[in-house]
């Protein structure tokens, strides 16, 4: 990028294969770039390719909510929502939806998708201010002994997360095929 303090490479990950050409793919974290707004936050998607690898995305990830961070972090690596294809989730640990409760926090879910065009699929928003839900992410297979699955599971942080003492913090999972 040529933007002055976007951050970039604050967060890298391989996603697997998101375009369904058989090569797999990486993703870049901005935090501070300006995607949807002001020091919102971005995602630099890269296709595989075999040779010498492209250093022009083939997809740009972004918030509308200025100082979200978004891109803080970045996993990949399985398939979520059992379409075949490996999905991205991206955290935004500054994400808020009002300029009266700051900090909540998002993860978004995007699915593989070989176009390049990629929708949020659904979201997961911290509920009080500074619980800063999604500063980090990892995506596995928790849950198959017991569910019998192979799909994605998300582990995602929530530091700031308070149940009797202050920002004692977290980390849920969330089940993949939702």
């Amino acid at each position: 990028t040529n933007e002055d303090k976007a951050n970039v490479g604050a967060a890298v990950a391989g996603l697997g294969d998101v375009s369904g050409d058989g090569i797999a793919d990486f993703a870049v974290g901005g935090t501070a770039a300006d995607g949807g707004a002001l020091d919102s936050g971005q995602v630099y998607v890269f296709f595989g390719r075999s040779g010498v690898p492209s250093l022009t995305p083939a997809d740009f990830l972004w918030t509308n909510r200025g100082d979200a961070r978004f891109g803080a972090s970045i996993a990949g690596g399985r398939d979520w929502d059992s379409d075949g294809l490996m999905d991205i989730v991206v955290g935004a640990p500054g994400w808020s939806d009002n300029t009266t409760i700051p900090n909540k926090g998002m993860v978004a879910f995007y699915r593989g998708d070989p176009t390049g065009t990629r929708d949020v699929f659904t979201t997961i928003v911290g509920t009080v201010s500074n619980q800063s839900l999604g500063t980090e992410l990892a995506m596995g297979q928790v849950t198959e002994s017991y569910t019998q699955d192979f799909y994605g599971d998300v582990a995602y942080s929530i530091p700031g997360f308070t149940n009797g003492q202050t920002a004692e913090g977290k980390v849920s999972i969330r089940i993949g095929t939702w």
